[in-house]
């Protein structure tokens, strides 16, 4: 696509009459290479881009803030415009592809008609703390929840929450990390498609980039999680897909057979409430498990931990990073060579090597 987007873009400290209500400076963290099993780069330059990743020595992380934003417009629950239409760039999908102009298009279409909802004044403050993917818990959980605990530090205490339809699962988490930080907290669940004005809202800045960097904010979300959940879970977890998931095992039986033989309590965790995947994983020192939303939960758990992460030659640095921040150990397993990267490898079923699982078990147990 040629041109610019229907929907002008501007930093989001650049908004027309917004006021910054508090800023947490930038900061750093320590990267450590990963342990590798299995590594067999069959694609050189994505073998090489990786090792040259893993040999970084730490992560940059912004100054994270809090903004004030007057009449702003909230698309789907996590695009927002200031006042004039400006869009809060930090809010909007990198992608400026023919689907996501005809999305704006649709959107401004909508607002010139005067399909606008309002968002009552009265009431607690209004705040958008969702990006995309608000149906992943990965995402939630990195790039979402952390934004709380900025909230929290500006001095709210009771608020009204945007959340988009497609993160209506991912509520009770919310609650949950509300009530950790001492906050009273309602959702107003936004359909996508919706636009709502809402005349003063708390918005607050990315405290993540996908994939290769987190925020000590999430540190920090973590330490009140665990003070709340109780470490009653064992301490050795291994993560299944469940059925229907993409990236499914061919042999997941034999592999969880060998894994309870190791000592490992085999665990789906979307199976348990929100509260009780907290106190299921805020107890492990060992996880191990395919590549998947789950393995987040790695967060839970007290630094110190191990992590050993099976995957198919999809090299997404996501879970390494943060293992990283949360200082962890990290391994890991490779089922297939390294290839140059398409989309349907993020549906590709693997097959795991025995051999490769009981290297894996060894490496996890050696601490």
């Amino acid at each position: 696509m040629s041109g610019a987007l229907p929907i002008r873009l501007a930093p989001y400290a650049a908004i027309a009459d917004s006021q910054m209500l508090h800023i947490v400076p930038a900061a750093r963290y320590a990267s450590v290479p990963p342990g590798l099993t299995g590594f067999v780069p069959g694609d050189a330059v994505r073998a090489q881009a990786l090792l040259r990743l893993w040999a970084r020595q730490e992560v940059a992380c912004p100054a994270e803030a809090v903004m004030l934003y007057r009449d702003a417009i909230v698309l789907d629950g996590k695009q927002v415009l200031g006042p004039g239409g400006t869009g809060v760039a930090e809010s909007f999908h990198a992608d400026v592809g023919p689907h996501r102009a005809a999305w704006q298009q649709a959107h401004l279409d909508r607002i010139a008609a005067g399909e606008v909802g309002q968002v009552p004044a009265d009431g607690a403050p209004v705040a958008a703390v969702f990006g995309e993917c608000g149906f992943n818990l990965g995402h939630v959980m990195v790039e979402v929840l952390p934004r709380l605990v900025l909230l929290h530090d500006a001095g709210v205490r009771r608020l009204r929450l945007l959340v988009p339809e497609e993160a209506r699962p991912f509520w009770p988490l919310a609650a949950l990390a509300l009530e950790a930080l001492g906050m009273q907290g309602e959702a107003l669940f936004c359909p996508e498609g919706q636009a709502l004005r809402v005349a003063a809202l708390l918005w607050v800045s990315p405290v993540a980039r996908h994939e290769h960097r987190k925020s000590p904010t999430l540190r920090r979300l973590l330490e009140w999680l665990r003070a709340v959940a109780g470490t009653g879970g064992p301490e050795r977890v291994y993560v299944a897909r469940p059925d229907g998931a993409r990236r499914p095992i061919t042999n997941a039986a034999a592999v969880e057979a060998a894994v309870r033989a190791a000592g490992y309590a085999v665990v789906e965790p979307a199976a348990l409430p929100m509260a009780g995947q907290l106190a299921l994983f805020a107890g492990a020192r060992r996880m191990l498990g395919p590549m998947g939303a789950a393995l987040s939960w790695m967060a839970a758990m007290a630094p110190g931990g191990h992590v050993a992460m099976l995957e198919g030659g999809n090299c997404d640095g996501f879970f390494w990073d943060l293992a990283c921040l949360c200082g962890h150990r990290f391994t890991w397993g490779f089922t297939a060579p390294v290839t140059a990267y398409e989309p349907a490898m993020l549906s590709r079923a693997m097959t795991v090597d025995m051999d490769l699982l009981a290297e894996l078990l060894a490496v996890l147990e050696a601490g």
